[in-house]
């Protein structure tokens, strides 16, 4: 029988291995991502065709609907606002998933970047909303999202070839645009990467990773440069490289080294994002009112994508450096979108991501853990402190695993067993002696694992606990992977 002591001060403290920073910070920013969201749907939205406007109010000459490059960005606002907790939106995305194939092209087996199907399609576009449409999987388990991206994944593998060494085209029509771009390779790393964490056939496994590499690979070699930023594309006819640099550009590489170190473990991998996050340090200026303020400059939609590789960086390394920088960039574009107000969804939804994305730092999808783990373990800090957990998660793949593994725990008082942690149950707990130190609790997984997310339940007297408590994450063979004091998140 659970031992069944529930708590109205419940709390959750959700562990993402990084230490977090301050509440505050994060309920101003899902505040402010209502907003935004909320002025989107209001102003952009179409319901009789399930589209969002390329303008508010439309121009008379202008595109009456958005193109797929906003129509993508404004997906990841609403799969981030559904995955931060906001649910009311989950409806609404898939009424906007049925709208957006009014923009499928059947012959290409991909989206077009024009309302109606045309035969102008990206490969780009695809890949922000396979990142996109993963992200909505994660955030609802609606299979529709996971089978769309895997479909639109294998239509955009068909743009990768050997020509000037490897690498996917910029655009289907090969002839007239033979170009290959870090925009369309960057995100297509990333997408196999995360379409792959779904999968259950190991041959197709096998198979994203191996692709995965090689892209990356081909595009470091091919589109880098000395200073360490990733260049805009080479011609394969000419050979000749298109020195533009844009920071979207550096931040897709960045988020494709570091889900391929998610998966391997290879410290080379992150020394890759490490070098490109420190490169990117050629847009950051000054701002007031800060007197130590930043914010990278660029298009604000290119922006986006540097504020969440770094925040995807800082999840994995916790280096406070990228979160704050994150955090004052996405300030100066949320004062400059009062200031102005712009009428273009891309700009907007851009805006709003970085809002979502601030809002649900380190929690989600980010790669918080190194591979590998095979022990969970908690420790209390100091003198007759018990450990008292309602629920302990353990997140690998999108699903929690921790009812695989086996539970234990220094002492047991009042039966409140071990296994009580992982039973599924909020209102169950587990309870070590005070007079014990350290304390601790441990979970055993069946084999090793790549975690990656840890989130503690904690109730009543334990909260206190839980603010001082050390989280280690060990290999098969107890080598210490990560060590640290979790931060907390009070819903």
């Amino acid at each position: 029988m659970h031992n069944a002591l529930a708590f109205p001060t419940a709390i959750v403290i959700s562990l993402v291995l990084t230490g977090c920073r301050s509440l505050a910070p994060r309920q101003e920013a899902r505040q402010r991502a209502l907003i935004l969201t909320q002025t989107i749907e209001q102003d952009f939205w179409d319901p009789e065709k399930r589209a969002y406007l390329e303008e508010s109010p439309p121009r008379a000459k202008g595109l009456p609907y958005a193109m797929m490059w906003a129509n993508g960005v404004q997906f990841t606002v609403l799969s981030g606002a559904v995955r931060a907790g906001a649910d009311e939106y989950a409806p609404h995305m898939r009424e906007f998933l049925a709208g957006m194939e009014r923009f499928w092209n059947g012959r290409r087996q991909l989206y077009s970047a024009y309302f109606g199907g045309t035969d102008d399609v990206y490969y780009d576009d695809n890949q922000w909303l396979v990142l996109a449409y993963v992200e909505a999987y994660e955030a609802t388990r609606d299979q529709a999202y996971l089978d769309k991206a895997v479909a639109i994944t294998e239509g955009c593998l068909k743009g990768v070839d050997a020509v000037a060494g490897g690498g996917s085209y910029w655009h289907v029509d090969r002839k007239k645009y033979p170009t290959k771009n870090t925009c369309a390779n960057g995100p297509l790393a990333t997408a196999l990467l995360r379409v792959r964490k779904h999968l259950e056939d190991q041959e197709v496994r096998a198979r994203y990773l191996k692709q995965a590499e090689e892209v990356l690979i081909w595009t470091r070699d091919t589109l880098k440069d000395g200073r360490g930023l990733m260049l805009d594309s080479i011609h394969t006819e000419t050979g000749k490289v298109n020195t533009w640099t844009f920071t979207y550009n550096t931040a897709l590489m960045i988020q494709g080294w570091l889900e391929l170190y998610a998966v391997t473990g290879k410290s080379t991998h992150l020394a890759e994002a490490n070098q490109l996050a420190r490169a990117s340090a050629h847009w950051l200026k000054a701002h007031a009112p800060a007197p130590d303020g930043h914010h990278y400059e660029d298009a604000t939609f290119f922006v986006v994508h540097l504020v969440e590789a770094l925040l995807h960086l800082h999840a994995i390394t916790g280096e406070d450096r990228w979160l704050v920088l994150g955090e004052q960039t996405a300030d100066f574009y949320w004062h400059a979108w009062r200031r102005g107000r712009t009428h273009k969804l891309l700009e907007t939804a851009a805006i709003a991501r970085m809002q979502w994305l601030l809002a649900d730092a380190g929690r989600t999808h980010l790669a918080a853990c190194p591979p590998g783990v095979r022990y969970i373990r908690i420790e209390a800090d100091g003198k007759n402190r018990p450990l008292v957990l309602g629920e302990v998660d353990v997140v690998c793949d999108g699903t929690n695993i921790a009812a695989t593994g086996k539970a234990y725990q220094s002492t047991t008082i009042d039966n409140a067993f071990a296994v009580y942690a992982t039973d599924g149950a909020i209102d169950s707990i587990s309870r070590t002696s005070p007079d014990r130190s350290p304390s601790w609790w441990e979970l055993e997984l069946p084999r090793s694992r790549n975690v990656r997310d840890v989130r503690i339940h904690a109730h009543g007297d334990g909260e206190k606990g839980m603010e001082t408590a050390t989280l280690v994450l060990l290999d098969a063979h107890r080598r210490v992977l990560w060590s640290g004091v979790p931060g907390s998140l009070r819903e």
